[in-house]
């Protein structure tokens, strides 16, 4: 709704001008405090007004909540509260499960993210394969240059001894 068209006797007088030839008032600005005061204080007792009973309509929904969960009748109460039971159990052994698997094969628990104890012990298993492939020994890479030119008799000169071979280019 909208206040754009309606005028009160207290907006006709906060204005303070003669009405015009066209049957509106004249417009008028407001000079003081005490003038823009009186312009505006009848359209906040207006806005107010429309909020004058919301503590008593919030009383009302509340009262109304609290009646329509004494509506549910004392199965569908035990029904809620047994899924709510459940969701709970369900997460406690999903939790259980976890910190078991865990620490039966020395994995962090935070790794471990399966449905089922067997989904979580794979997942156990495939970590520590690749941390243990990860950290695991390792056997050093061949280098192609040894074993090679110990001989006397090599085209290239090379004694093996590279002192020696670097004096006697000199």
């Amino acid at each position: 709704m909208s206040d754009a068209g309606k005028t009160t006797p207290d907006d006709a007088g906060a204005g303070g001008g003669e009405p015009d030839g066209n049957g509106g008032n004249a417009f008028q600005a407001i000079t003081s405090q005490a003038d823009f005061d009186r312009a505006i204080s009848a359209r906040l007792e207006r806005e107010n007004a429309k909020y004058a009973d919301y503590d008593a309509l919030k009383d009302k929904a509340g009262k109304f909540d609290a009646g329509e969960l004494a509506k549910l009748d004392e199965i569908e109460r035990e029904k809620l509260a047994r899924q709510d039971a459940e969701t709970k159990y369900a997460e406690l052994l999903s939790k259980q499960a976890r910190f078991e698997v865990a620490s039966a094969k020395g994995v962090p628990v935070a790794l471990l993210n399966g449905g089922t104890k067997e989904e979580l012990e794979a997942q156990a298993d495939a970590l520590l394969q690749f941390a243990g492939a990860a950290n695991g020994p390792r056997t050093p890479q061949p280098d192609p240059s040894q074993g090679q030119g110990g001989g006397n008799g090599g085209d290239s000169g090379s004694t093996g001894d590279w002192l020696r071979d670097s004096l006697n280019r000199r």
